[in-house]
């Protein structure tokens, strides 16, 4: 890894462990933040007032599917399961 900071730059290693932690965590938070963004956009889109603007309904709460080539659909089927799990 290199850190160039007022002209000067510094290399370090990092272990395997921590660029592969730092790599998830990274790929979690774009995943989280593109979800909440969708969401976003779809309340806005939906002629709700009040509280229930913040609503989404989800229909597929029953598990993780696995297919052969999984697409962005199943992505966020997944990731819905995963929060409601954790709620």
């Amino acid at each position: 890894r290199t850190v160039t900071a007022g002209g000067e730059s510094i290399v370090t290693t990092v272990k395997r462990s921590e660029a592969e932690f730092a790599r998830d965590t990274l790929a979690k938070q774009i995943y989280s933040r593109l979800f909440e963004y969708i969401v976003r956009r779809i309340n806005d889109g939906m002629p709700v007032e009040g509280a229930k603007k913040f609503f989404i309904g989800i229909l597929d709460i029953s598990g993780f599917e696995y297919f052969d080539d999984n697409g962005f659909e199943q992505f966020l089927i997944n990731y819905c399961n995963e929060k409601i799990q954790q709620y």
